[in-house]
């Protein structure tokens, strides 16, 4: 298996400590539909160190029975090489087409002792090896020739680095140095999601993804631009999403802001990640501060059928007509309209994009506020807009367990620039303008 493309890495989310197999099951298939090139499981973003043997068992034949024919590579690190082998010998009998290993320590490690434990690891499969360099997490560094020495073991597919240099020809540098020492087919991935645009164009031939993990299509496109030689267009993209990456620095890292964006998409459920790791709490998923509420990063959300004066003046400034009012929007802007599943269903609204909507429902066809208890969100898709584009969106609801009290729309929506870099709530109960 040759490493190279996008490799989305998704959440393994929990609910009630246990792994929910329901929202995991359904966050891989999501990824093998939207075509990523191989789904890594079992990587920092999906909280291998926290869960137990048979609970990574289990992960990993969910993985590989739901990923269809999009291949699955699964995280093996542990403490004790012992146990990584364990960890290999499940990731074999699950069905997985790689294996992804970082050097865990609580003790540190030296050099040899890392060279050894790949080496004991690539003779125990047959299974490509992707070498894991996250310091962040293990607390272990690779150096390039550490790299270089690690490559020429047998079965070593891909190494996964954590970042390059800001600069466009240091970072070319920093990727070539590296190429120099590893073998021909070993392929070179790029993490650190802010870093990933840059590092493709350096000469990256992967991007091993947290946020492609929960939003594959932005990931998508970066990768799919620097692939067909579209360099700016993939900077451009990954310029956009700057507010996402600030708070990935902002909160220590991607983790919890990732899970706080998959439990709004659904169908995972709040708190989601393995205690103690406690996500993001509603101040910080509206981007308030002290009580306050911030102009960037955050969402600031109002169950008001206005704008208030604020927002208008702001709107304003960003060039857009006032959102819900009729008349073509300018360049750039667009509706995101949030509908339930069952609500979408049977109107036979897909998520996506949709051109004049007039012409798939009437203004009326989206049923009133019906079920707070549920969660659902409605609202009148023509009344929005006449013959613009619509982005629909729908909110996955966990149902059987733990309900929502309040109405969702009342609800704080995280810090989330992917699904819009500010919404402005229009319409009772839920309409969203997006500026992009």
């Amino acid at each position: 298996m040759a490493v190279a493309g996008l490799s989305a890495f998704p959440l393994t989310p929990l609910v009630d400590d246990v792994v929910d197999e329901r929202a995991f099951v359904a966050l891989v298939e999501r990824l093998a539909g939207a075509g990523v090139d191989s789904i890594t499981v079992l990587g920092s973003t999906g909280s291998y160190a926290y869960l137990t043997a048979g609970e990574r068992a289990r992960v990993a034949r969910l993985a590989v029975e739901h990923a269809g024919s999009t291949p699955v590579i699964v995280g093996v690190g542990a403490l004790r090489t012992s146990h990584v082998l364990a960890n290999v010998a499940g990731a074999e009998e699950a069905g997985a087409k790689g294996v992804l290993l970082a050097p865990v320590t609580y003790q540190p490690l030296t050099d040899d002792d890392v060279v050894e434990l790949f080496r004991t690891v690539t003779e125990s499969t047959d299974l490509p090896v992707v070498v894991y360099d996250n310091p962040g997490t293990t607390h272990f560094e690779f150096s390039t020739d550490l790299y270089g020495r690690i490559a020429e073991l047998p079965g070593i597919a891909s190494i996964k680095i954590p970042g390059v240099p800001a600069d466009p020809a240091a970072a070319r540098e920093h990727v070539a140095a590296i190429r120099a020492v590893v073998p021909e087919h070993v392929t070179i991935g790029i993490s650190g999601d802010g870093m990933a645009a840059a590092g493709l164009v350096a000469g990256c031939d992967v991007w091993y993804s947290v946020i492609g993990g929960t939003l594959p299509q932005p990931a998508l496109e970066i990768t799919r631009a620097v692939g067909e030689g579209r360099s700016a267009d993939a900077l451009a993209a990954s310029d956009r999403l700057a507010p996402l990456w600030d708070l990935f620095a902002e909160y220590g890292g991607s983790l919890r802001v990732v899970a706080a964006i998959a439990e709004h998409l659904g169908p995972v459920v709040p708190r989601c990640l393995p205690l103690p790791i406690r996500g993001l709490d509603d101040d910080q998923r509206a981007g308030r501060r002290g009580g306050g509420s911030a102009r960037s990063g955050g969402l600031s959300v109002r169950p008001s059928t206005q704008p208030r004066d604020d927002d208008l003046d702001q709107i304003g400034a960003e060039g857009g007509d006032v959102p819900g009012q009729r008349g073509p929007h300018p360049s750039g802007v667009k509706v995101v309209v949030l509908v339930s599943c069952e609500v979408a269903h049977r109107h036979h609204l897909a998520p996506g994009l949709i051109r004049e909507p007039e012409q798939h429902v009437s203004r009326d066809a989206i049923d009133p506020f019906a079920d707070a208890d549920e969660a659902h969100l409605h609202g009148p898709l023509g009344a929005l807009v006449g013959g613009e584009d619509v982005e629909v969106r729908t909110d996955h609801v966990r149902r059987g367990r733990r309900r929502r009290r309040r109405p969702l729309w009342q609800r704080p929506l995280p810090s989330c620039p992917v699904l819009s870099q500010r919404y402005r709530l229009v319409e009772d109960p839920v309409a969203h303008v997006a500026a992009q």
